[in-house]
């Protein structure tokens, strides 16, 4: 009877390899060292964790009541809501396969209650014995693997009220911290569950489920999302309810389809199909057949070490012999029940169970060159939840780390920063943004948060820990550069006296020392790290200091400004670019004033104490009045660019409608657009590697900050 298995999941590698490019290896179909067709990257090498896998060939077993090996696999796993499990009648290894049965009792198991019905969407009050038995092979072993979870398995030939499954979860259990797991399950597949009718009947599920802690109690609503329906936050004498213990807040595929669901229609279940699922600490991807199916970011399925998830195969009873409502099985009405001693018993067939783990080798690094956020499907209401996913491409990139952040709107609702989680705490609008970790590419996306009908009470609902906080402005670091050498300085050279500004000079061969302000080039620096000594440079090259303000002087060689009437419109002229090659007769702005090249090619700082710059450069005319030099100084001090150097994306922090541009040194305006809030994300992909002057205009007050992209 093997003999006869063998062949036939023979015959459908060599069709899938026909469709795909791969067949099996030389070894047998079970014996295989790999994962099958697309599953296996060529770069890693894998070992089979034969502690959690079975080919299912054993003639004897340790207890002899039990037809399968109850040294590796539980023996009476806990009973679902419909139906119970009961291991001992219903799963028998035999002939090189384990035969898993399900079966229909017209008397019932009456240590087992459920609702009899299902009123309106509501369960009935009233219970009845559940009336079907199924079995279901559950590991026993210790902790979770990442790696790669295959099986082959004939699914019944009965359809539809069955749904043979291949899965992994834990059990339920409390975690005090909102918005972190209770309970993880990742469904390799589910067949035939969906499905109704004959065009229906290739439908299979390849999805996710969790349960996290929310802030707020929760209920089932049929009559939203239709026809699915939702969880939302629960009124009780019309508020919110804060729980004496935190709540459940259920994640399931059909109300978060970008972040949970995956489904196929191709597959004939009644086949021997190769069904499979890798999981990484990044993301989910399944297979069948060898063929990637489908593939999600993993956010709340990690391993953990006190309630892993475990490797399961089951036959569970599906409509029409049972029904969900609001959340739970329950049983069917009376004419389903008379039908299902004709179609029961159904038998699904498991021909082997590997499981995969990464044992070498590293995968070929591959650029990240996009992110796009996607929210569920639920409602958003005050107190509840949403998810947000972000979809990574290209999908075989090989750093997939994100991170989420705040851009507006965090008294409305916050988001943890490694799940996209959403806890809603008013009504309103908030927007977030996650940055990838390869390439800083980022998405935002806008929720609007609405009221609870028949909410007449407000509570305060409590931020929950790990909420991620405002976009930084140093993309993702306050002080992005290292202090190469934190230690004190033993003798540390005191700076010179004498000030420009109300600072004093900075002078070349002295060590200055953390949060010293010095006077360089017409601006006033900051001493950001314990100590920034002669050999790192200058202050506009040494990443030891920190620009803090520009600082207009009377200097020996950039002459006295000439009266000022209101100051020229500067807004046409760009700002002097060290590393710029001027022409004669060019003007530039330097410290809001205007300087005219006369000789050479404009390298020596306008306004600058040396001959080269009274050489170069002649002082004739200043950018505005003395009132406006100092708006322009505190929009100079608001105005941020991160990261720069930019590659791919820069985030420009600026007032809200200010008018942001980006213009060549030459001049030419790229691109502009009004700020709509404080953080305003510029997309680069379009413009070339180079030194580029971002210009920003709020209230009359112009600033111009220089940019490099790589």
């Amino acid at each position: 009877m093997k003999k006869l298995f063998l062949s036939s999941i023979l015959m459908i590698a060599c069709m899938v390899s026909s469709l795909y490019g791969q067949g099996f290896d030389e070894d047998s179909a079970e014996m295989r060292g790999r994962p099958f067709g697309d599953a296996d990257d060529s770069s890693l090498t894998w070992k089979i964790r034969w502690d959690r896998s079975d080919l299912f060939k054993a003639t004897s077993f340790p207890d002899p009541a039990y037809k399968y090996d109850t040294r590796r696999w539980a023996k009476t796993p806990e009973d679902v809501q419909s139906w119970v499990w009961r291991n001992k009648e219903n799963m028998e290894e035999r002939d090189g396969s384990l035969f898993i049965t399900a079966k229909y009792n017209a008397s019932g198991f009456p240590a087992r209650r459920v609702s009899s019905a299902c009123n309106s969407g509501t369960p009935s009050a009233t219970t009845a014995p559940v009336r079907f038995s199924s079995g279901m092979l559950r590991s026993t072993v210790p902790g979770f693997v990442y790696g790669y979870y295959e099986a082959a398995i004939k699914g019944s030939d009965g359809f539809p009220g069955v749904s043979p499954a291949f899965w992994l979860y834990s059990t339920i259990k409390s975690n005090p911290s909102v918005g972190k797991v209770q309970y993880q399950e990742i469904d390799i597949v589910e067949m035939t569950q969906e499905g109704q009718s004959a065009s229906t009947r290739k439908i299979m599920d390849h999805n996710l489920h969790a349960i996290t802690t929310a802030s707020v109690k929760h209920g089932f609503d049929n009559s939203l999302n239709t026809p699915v329906g939702a969880f939302v936050p629960l009124l009780n004498n019309g508020g919110l309810t804060l729980g004496a213990g935190p709540d459940r807040r259920w994640w399931r595929p059909k109300q978060n389809t970008a972040a949970l669901r995956n489904e196929t229609n191709e597959f004939e279940p009644r086949d021997i199909n190769v069904y499979g699922c890798r999981v990484t600490k990044q993301e989910i991807i399944w297979y069948v057949n060898g063929k990637e199916i489908g593939r999600k970011p993993n956010t709340l399925w990690q391993t953990d070490a006190a309630n892993p998830m475990r490797i399961t195969l089951s036959l569970g009873i599906r409509a029409p012999y049972t029904q969900f409502c609001s959340n739970r099985f329950v049983l069917p009405p009376q004419s389903e029940l008379d039908k299902a001693a004709t179609f029961f018993p159904q038998t699904m067939e498991v021909l082997y169970v590997k499981v995969f783990e990464e044992n070498g080798g590293a995968p070929t690094p591959v650029a990240v060159n996009g992110v796009d956020l996607k929210v569920s499907e639920v409602p958003i209401r005050v107190g509840g939840n949403t998810m947000i996913t972000p979809v990574i491409t290209p999908k075989n990139a090989a750093n997939k780390e994100f991170t989420f952040y705040s851009v507006s709107g965090m008294d409305v609702a916050r988001i943890d920063s490694k799940t996209g989680i959403v806890t809603t705490l008013k009504e309103g609008t908030a927007t977030f943004r996650v940055i990838t970790a390869d390439g800083n590419f980022s998405d935002d996306v806008t929720i609007t948060v609405g009221a609870n009908p028949g909410q007449t009470r407000l509570i305060t609902i409590p931020v929950p820990p790990g909420s991620a906080g405002l976009v930084p402005t140093g993309g993702g670091n306050p002080d992005p550069t290292p202090d190469p050498d934190p230690t004190p300085d033993p003798d540390p050279t005191p700076p010179p006296t004498g000030s420009t500004c109300g600072v004093d000079a900075w002078v070349n061969g002295t060590t200055y020392r953390r949060n010293d302000s010095v006077f360089y080039d017409s601006k006033i620096w900051r001493v950001r790290w314990s100590r920034a000594r002669p050999q790192c440079g200058t202050p506009d090259t040494c990443a030891g200091y920190v620009f803090v303000s520009d600082c207009t002087t009377t200097t020996p060689g950039g002459g006295t400004p000439p009266p000022s009437t209101g100051g020229t419109d500067c807004s046409s002229l760009s700002a002097w670019v060290k590393s710029m090659t001027y022409t004669i007769g060019t003007r530039v702005t330097r410290a809001n004033n205007i300087y005219e090249l006369k000789k050479s090619t404009g390298k020596c700082t306008p306004g600058g104490s040396s001959d080269c710059s009274r050489n170069q450069w002649e002082l004739v005319g200043s950018c505005s009045t003395s009132s406006k030099s100092v708006g322009e100084s505190i929009l100079n001090s608001k105005v941020k660019l991160y990261p720069n150097p930019a590659k791919n994306q820069v985030n420009i922090v600026s007032p809200q409608g200010a008018k942001i541009s980006i213009i060549t040194l030459n001049g030419k305006q790229l691109v502009s657009e009004l700020a709509k809030g404080e953080i305003t994300l510029f997309s680069l992909a379009r413009i070339p590697s180079g030194i580029y002057l971002v210009k920003i205009e709020s209230k009359g007050d112009v600033t111009i900050k220089k940019m490099v992209i790589n």
